[in-house]
């Protein structure tokens, strides 16, 4: 199903006439959506692919979006954040049984562990001044420019991450939800920030990456 798509959607990295197989491997790593290499090859030649897709069964709402994953990822490219070639998007459940996206394969290392025990001093300085440098990069991006200017609601911010966390905890814990959890919701909901509180945002809007780590 894979490689038909492919060759319907994707063309121009898997031409429908030449003679190609496919190896699908998953990523043991990051599977808040689980996340797949494509490996194409086609005679001695070999082009590896990623696939991205939502995860089976019910799903909480607003969850495992992997359609907004692809449209910010698009949208930023061209905005100086490094981020893979968007390939094509299948919306439809029919291909894979839910949504997916197909980007480039950016060969590189995985650093699991934060802390980089592996490196050198020179070398952590040297990936955490990266980590933050994309950070910012990805805060520069004025949204109406890169085409999001409708991808979301720009103001409290704050108020709604909260009310998103609450909903999403009580549908995960209705039947035990533990005190502690409790306190912590009320206490955010009482302590949101000013601003965001009274829908006034210092500044224009910005993208923000709401899972942002070295890994």
């Amino acid at each position: 199903a894979v490689l038909a798509w492919l060759r319907t959607h994707a063309p121009s990295v898997c031409p429908p006439a030449t003679p190609t197989s496919l190896r699908i491997l998953k990523f043991k790593h990051g599977q808040s959506n689980p996340t797949y290499l494509l490996e194409l090859a086609s005679g001695s030649s070999t082009r590896k692919l990623v696939l991205r897709k939502q995860p089976p069964g019910t799903l909480l709402r607003g969850a495992h979006a992997v359609d907004r994953e692809y449209r910010v990822q698009k949208a930023i490219a061209n905005h100086g954040v490094p981020v893979a070639t968007m390939i094509g998007l299948e919306t439809s459940p029919e291909v894979l049984g839910s949504m997916f996206y197909v980007m480039s394969f950016a060969d590189g290392v995985v650093h699991l562990d934060p802390q980089l025990p592996s490196t050198t001093p020179e070398q952590r300085q040297g990936i955490y001044n990266a980590l933050a440098d994309t950070l910012a990069a990805i805060h520069e991006v004025n949204p109406t420019d890169a085409g999001l200017g409708n991808f979301g609601k720009p103001h409290a911010y704050a108020e709604r991450q909260v009310a998103v966390w609450k909903r999403q905890y009580a549908a995960d814990w209705a039947k035990s939800p533990l005190p502690e959890m409790v306190k912590l919701t009320a206490w955010l909901e009482d302590n949101v920030p000013r601003a965001s509180k009274s829908h006034a945002l210092a500044g224009r809007p910005a993208v923000i990456h709401g899972d942002y780590r070295l890994d």
